[in-house]
């Protein structure tokens, strides 16, 4: 069985990153789990093809996690920093 759960991370403007730099750092948390293993789904793949059994490390099956970052725009925001976001 399968569940899917969806998390919203909001920056926060009062840090001072750039939107790019907050990406990469969201990511780079990603990236650095190491409980479960992360794959990160490509926006153009069909997410149903990319499901392949976990693997098993000494008789155990590691759990997987998959991850697809969906960047959202602030409509609030002129039209130059939605496309920063898309960049």
């Amino acid at each position: 069985m399968k569940k899917m759960f969806y998390f919203s991370i909001q920056k926060n403007d009062s840090v001072g990153m750039s939107k790019h730099s907050y990406v990469e750092a969201v990511l780079k948390g990603l990236r650095s789990i190491t409980s479960v293993d992360v794959d990160f789904i490509p926006h153009c793949e069909d997410s149903k093809t990319l499901f392949t059994p976990a693997p098993v490390i000494n008789g155990h099956v590691r759990k997987k996690i998959f991850v697809r970052l969906l960047l959202s725009i602030d409509r609030r925001e002129t039209t130059e920093a939605a496309m920063e976001t898309v960049r």
